[in-house]
């Protein structure tokens, strides 16, 4: 029944359009942030075409290019950011060229994420997260090693800030926390 996934998605962007509208007669957007949360620890929920059916008409088509008409400073570029956990790397490719993507968070490490690997393979993503949250709770030493794999690279590549790959867990310590956070300056993260 694809036309109930259209009604849904077409009353969707009824509602995000207005009320989008009413803030843009005021201001200037830097950012859309669409958290989409369409991955799982395999990949995408929906297939490719399933994603470019009933999403991108409904984003780029419409929503994102409405936003760009209004915005009261046009020379401003405004970034499309999505938000989803599990293993992304599939639905990257659909969401640059179907919407214009230019952020992706959280970067889920459990799920597969690398956010090293996928630096290099689209080095114009800006992209926030790829730290792993696990880690967090373990030594000084498993911190360390885990952003010195990643901090390097990334601070090379640029276009990268170092969050936790989803909220921090309970056992993190507050101690463990600031270690990481502390290093990410120092690295220069």
């Amino acid at each position: 029944m694809p036309h109930v996934n259209h009604d849904c998605m077409e009353a969707w962007f009824r509602l995000a359009d207005t009320v989008i509208a009413q803030h843009q007669e005021h201001l200037t957007l830097d950012e859309v942030f669409l958290a989409e949360d369409i991955c799982y620890n395999h990949g995408i929920l929906l297939s490719p075409d399933m994603m470019k059916e009933f999403m991108t008409p409904y984003y780029q088509q419409q929503l994102i290019n409405n936003i760009k008409f209004r915005q009261i400073d046009k020379s401003r570029h405004i970034y499309v950011q999505i938000g989803t956990d599990g293993f992304a790397n599939p639905a990257i490719p659909i969401y640059k060229e179907g919407i214009g993507m230019d952020a992706l968070s959280p970067f889920e490490v459990a799920a597969g994420c690398d956010v090293v690997e996928i630096g290099k393979q689209y080095p114009d993503l800006v992209m926030f997260g790829g730290i792993d949250k696990r880690l967090l709770a373990k030594s000084k030493r498993d911190i360390d090693e885990h952003l010195e794999y990643i901090l390097p690279a990334m601070r090379v590549r640029g276009g990268y800030i170092p969050t936790c790959d989803h909220g921090v867990p309970e056992e993190v310590t507050y101690e463990n926390y600031l270690y990481y956070r502390k290093r990410c300056i120092e690295r220069g993260g």
